[in-house]
């Protein structure tokens, strides 16, 4: 089996026309658009590269989106600033770029219904509950989306999840149950990888570990979704070897796959905050 490696590209296409819609919308009907504020501290260039992409795409739907860069010594500046986000009618949401070289004294500081990458606790049980307005984690959204997109049915899949992040593995996890699936989830700590992986419909890593799956541990016809991100010879991939494809049903590409959705995953969190705040209903999104 020669399996179809399917890029995200088409997807985010999809949704960018539909949040460019949404925008237009709710400026015609309230005079308001979207805004979206990201902190970040230190000059880490992939974090660096990651915020440019979220404004860039931010402003091509016609939102407001700005950086605000802090000391990254001063927590005080920091619980300021959120403070001033969280007061501010103008700014529906906002968030901290991770990984944040400020030691946070008092938490992130956000307020849940601004809580766009689902950082804090109060919003992460929300999620957890399924209240109407909770925001997903943004690379879990993405990756629902995804699924969606390639015509798996979550009721009734068997998943495995490899790492058991608080951003990505240990929500994916909640979402995927909460939605009907059977999921596994694994971690450094797993004893035999291929044995826990072996009956899964679908396998997602979220390592960072390069050829971590493989001819050897995956299983014919398997659909694996590549969320890790590593840099091997200056090249960026993800966890999955080259030679699964020779197995797997369908792959998602490192870089082109997960990435895109989930900075596409904050923007349509951020409109859907827009319009809650408003008091209108919660868009709905289509993949298709």
């Amino acid at each position: 089996m020669i399996s179809k490696v399917i890029a995200s590209k088409t997807l985010v296409e999809i949704l960018k026309e539909q949040a460019k819609q949404k925008v237009k919308e709710i400026n015609e009907k309230l005079g308001v658009r979207p805004a979206l504020t990201i902190l970040m501290a230190g000059n880490n260039p992939a974090s660096v590269s990651y915020v440019t992409k979220k404004i860039e795409l931010a402003k091509e739907c016609g939102m407001k989106s700005e950086i605000i860069y802090l000391n990254e010594n001063s927590s005080q500046e920091y619980d300021k600033i959120t403070t001033e986000l969280n007061n501010n009618k103008d700014i529906n949401g906002f968030m901290l770029q991770l990984p944040c070289p400020i030691e946070l004294e008092n938490g992130f500081n956000i307020n849940s219904e601004k809580d766009v990458d689902c950082l804090t606790e109060v919003t992460y049980q929300k999620m957890l509950t399924e209240k109407q307005d909770a925001f997903s984690p943004c690379t879990p959204l993405g990756i629902l989306r995804y699924l969606e997109f390639l015509g798996v049915e979550i009721s009734g899949t068997n998943f495995a999840i490899i790492g058991k992040s608080r951003l990505v593995g240990k929500p994916l996890f909640e979402l995927l149950l909460n939605s009907g699936g059977t999921v596994t989830l694994c971690h450094s700590r797993t004893k035999d990888l291929a044995k826990s992986i072996s009956t899964a419909d679908v396998v997602i890593s979220a390592v960072g570990k390069p050829n971590l799956l493989n001819q050897d541990n995956i299983q014919e016809g398997q659909i694996l979704i590549d969320v890790g991100i590593n840099k091997v010879e200056g090249k960026l991939c993800g966890d999955i070897a080259k030679d699964a494809v020779e197995k797997a049903k369908i792959i998602t590409p490192v870089p082109g796959g997960v990435g895109p959705l989930t900075v596409m995953s904050l923007i349509t969190n951020t409109i859907d905050a827009c319009y809650m705040q408003n008091g209108l209903a919660r868009p709905t999104w289509k993949v298709q």
